[in-house]
């Protein structure tokens, strides 16, 4: 189905969702209320105890901390500001998610943590399309890899295989990437 001229809530409602580079919350809610905006929203919408339900099952499943979801989003930390994003995108009961840089910012230990959740989401049935600059995070998640290089395609294919092709190398690590990738 063509979707470029679509309203956002009608893509939501098809099952595609998004989050973006840059946290977008609405920053005076609490974390709970921003999800339980977007279950109101969506299509899985029902009476307000199943919907609030609903909002406590998304962010269980990004594994927002229970002792924050009074917080104003405003407030959170980075990582949980990210937890949240992915949680109100899980509250449209999506088939297919585009995560457009979530490593954007994090720590490596929050990187890590990421992984984990997007794995959780892919494992429970949604599909995801990953845009990330974070190379070891796309591999250890990707089931298939796209590299890209000015709008181009560089190599697509099992992650473990477009890493070592010399037109990846060459384009993410320059000379010192040919150097290292024939050393080991």
């Amino acid at each position: 189905n063509d979707i470029t001229r679509m309203p956002p809530h009608q893509i939501c409602r098809m099952g595609l969702t998004r989050t973006f580079q840059r946290e977008t919350t609405f920053p005076g809610l609490s974390a709970f209320d921003n999800v339980l905006v977007a279950i109101e929203h969506s299509k899985t919408a029902a009476g307000q105890r199943e919907n609030e339900m609903l909002s406590e099952q998304a962010l269980d499943i990004v594994g927002f901390p229970k002792t924050m979801h009074n917080i104003p989003a405003e407030t959170l930390p980075l990582f949980n500001r990210k937890q949240l994003m992915l949680a109100g995108a899980l509250a449209f009961s999506p088939r297919l998610i585009l995560l457009d840089e979530p490593a954007s910012s994090l720590t490596k230990p929050e990187i890590e943590k990421l992984k984990k959740i997007i794995i959780r989401i892919n494992q429970g049935g949604v599909s995801i399309l990953l845009i990330e600059h974070v190379l070891a995070l796309l591999i250890d998640v990707s089931q298939r890899l796209l590299i890209l290089n000015h709008g181009k395609m560089l190599s697509m294919g099992e992650p473990d295989k477009v890493i070592k092709e010399a037109s990846v190398i060459e384009a993410y690590l320059g000379n010192q990437g040919k150097e290292n990738a024939t050393t080991s």
